[in-house]
């Protein structure tokens, strides 16, 4: 996903600065500054697209999950909007579903009165994260020097609020400008390879679709046909599929997140099934494939995405399935066991 993916709403959702990369904190954890003043959005949807990207891209997922990462909301002599109770939770629900480790979470507050309302949501969602929660009350110069007691020397990072309580979004528009940098060669590769053209040098392969219809499956384009390994994904209903490997850690995998996504609703469930479809095949190496439907006998791999949400919600529905099966054969050996006394 690149700058390039966002719509106009949710670039300018970006742009406002409700999220910040503040930098590390003394033990070198990743620092994430969430600014309630500063939350521009046009609709749910639009708020969790943008926060997917940020997720996606504040930092390198693997290495940050060895020490975790720290998340700072600073609502500390701020107007914060009214809260928004839906989009909270739909923002715990998908971070719930991303591989990262959340240490620990600060909030910055004037006292406990401000806002209560969202005072209240924080404590809630304080107990349903299980994160360790630390609330600071005071104003900017209270605040920031408590914060230092926690390792988040404010003065040295990248922090967009000063002791003054002057906001500014200089940091956070290097960063959007960092990543514009960082993304060209893909943008521009992703461009060339539409329109067969060259880019910084590198020639793409470009072989323009016909118009004129295929004749028959001998005339398809070829595929080439790959070798199943214990790591990647059969589709199909039978026996060799259902007992794969590969197709046995897929549902494994799917349990650990089964819980995020039957909490969510529609647009959430598919945040999640593109984040997870798209972490096993950059981090894990899977590769979902089926037959091939010009031999109908080697096995080639999918490209389609919405054919590879369909097994991920396939799936899901097979572990709901599954589950109440066994809550009823719970139920039925219960009620036996009760009748024999």
């Amino acid at each position: 996903i690149t700058l390039s993916d966002l719509d106009d709403d949710v670039m300018e959702c970006l742009e406002a600065g409700f999220y910040q990369y503040i930098g590390k904190d003394s033990v070198g954890r990743t620092v994430i500054g969430a600014f309630p003043c500063l939350l521009r959005y046009k609709s749910v949807d639009v708020f969790v697209k943008m926060s997917f990207y940020l997720w996606m891209h504040f930092f390198p997922l693997q290495k940050s999950n060895d020490r975790g990462v720290v998340i700072l909301q600073y609502s500390s002599g701020m107007e914060d909007p009214p809260t928004n109770a839906s989009l909270i939770w739909r923002e715990i629900t998908q971070f719930e579903a991303l591989p990262i480790k959340c240490c620990a979470y600060h909030v910055a507050l004037d006292s406990r009165a401000q806002n209560s309302i969202s005072f209240q949501v924080i404590k809630v969602a304080q107990r349903a994260s299980n994160v360790r929660t630390t609330f600071h009350f005071g104003r900017h110069m209270e605040v920031q020097y408590e914060l230092r007691r926690f390792g988040i020397d404010t003065n040295a990072l990248a922090f967009p609020v000063s002791l003054n309580g002057e906001l500014t979004l200089k940091h956070h528009n290097q960063w959007i400008q960092e990543r514009k940098r960082e993304e060209l060669p893909t943008t521009l590769e992703a461009s060339a390879s539409r329109c067969g053209t060259k880019s910084n040098g590198i020639a793409f392969n470009y072989t323009p679709q016909t118009t004129k219809p295929q004749a028959s499956a001998a005339k398809m384009p070829l595929v080439e046909a790959v070798a199943p390994t214990d790591n990647d994904v059969m589709f199909g209903r039978g026996f060799t599929a259902q007992h794969h490997p590969g197709n046995i850690k897929f549902r494994r995998f799917l349990e650990k997140h089964y819980d995020a996504y039957t909490r969510g609703d529609d647009s959430d469930k598919l945040v999640l099934v593109d984040y997870l479809s798209h972490q096993m095949k950059t981090s894990l190496g899977v590769r979902f494939l089926k037959v091939s439907p010009v031999d109908k006998t080697s096995w080639v791999e999918v490209e389609d995405k919405k054919a590879i949400r369909s097994k991920f919600y396939q799936t899901f529905r097979n572990l709901r399935a599954s589950y109440r099966r066994m809550v009823q054969q719970q139920q039925q050996q219960q009620q036996q066991q009760q009748h024999g006394q």
